[in-house]
């Protein structure tokens, strides 16, 4: 794989892993657990898998890449051991809810795992763009980089003031979401 090839494919496998999140909610919302519970496996599988191929680390199984995610980043502490434990609970679960056929999830199991499964794939997604400073060839390379940042982060908080439970904190998420709103104009006037 080239380095241009390998980035289109992580771009890829990250998309992915959104994408996935995204059809466990409608999953989630019509009651369908096992089948929520596969898609949130797949969902941090895709970002792993990204994030090994960026590193250049092969693997050819499942097991193998939970292997080598638990290697190369949890024990030497890039990631802290609740996202390895994240990924090997959602692999056997996974496993029980495909293959066994007494087994079905419910609501007040699975709903707690999009939180961390969102902030998994986020922390991936951070780190792989952070791999990605080291390749920058021109300021252009830099300013688009952190004008996307930019966007990512107003993103971010306009989910959390979208979700907040109280006005205060709803305001305070949007203020933040300004502040990068404004970063990003700034950088974008620059260039």
């Amino acid at each position: 794989m080239t380095p241009d090839e390998r980035k289109e494919y992580v771009k890829y496998r990250i998309e992915s892993a959104y994408k996935t999140v995204d059809a466990a909610k409608v999953l989630a919302e019509n009651g369908f657990w096992n089948s929520t519970v596969n898609r949130l496996y797949y969902a941090v599988f895709y970002a792993v898998n990204a994030l090994l191929v960026m590193n250049n680390i092969q693997t050819k199984s499942h097991s193998a890449t939970k292997s080598q995610f638990s290697l190369h980043f949890v024990r030497t502490g890039k990631f802290d051991k609740k996202y390895g434990k994240l990924l090997a609970k959602l692999y056997d679960w996974r496993q029980k809810g495909d293959y066994e056929n007494i087994f079905d999830y419910n609501d007040n199991s699975v709903q707690p795992l999009f939180a961390p499964v969102k902030e998994m794939i986020q922390l991936i997604e951070r780190d792989i763009n952070n791999n990605k400073m080291k390749e920058f060839t021109s300021a252009d390379d830099i300013l688009d980089f952190a004008i996307d940042s930019e966007q990512q982060a107003v993103d971010f908080y306009t989910g959390l003031a979208k979700n907040a439970k109280t006005d205060d904190m709803r305001e305070v998420f949007q203020q933040f979401a300004k502040e990068e709103i404004g970063h990003k104009t700034r950088l974008t006037s620059i260039k």
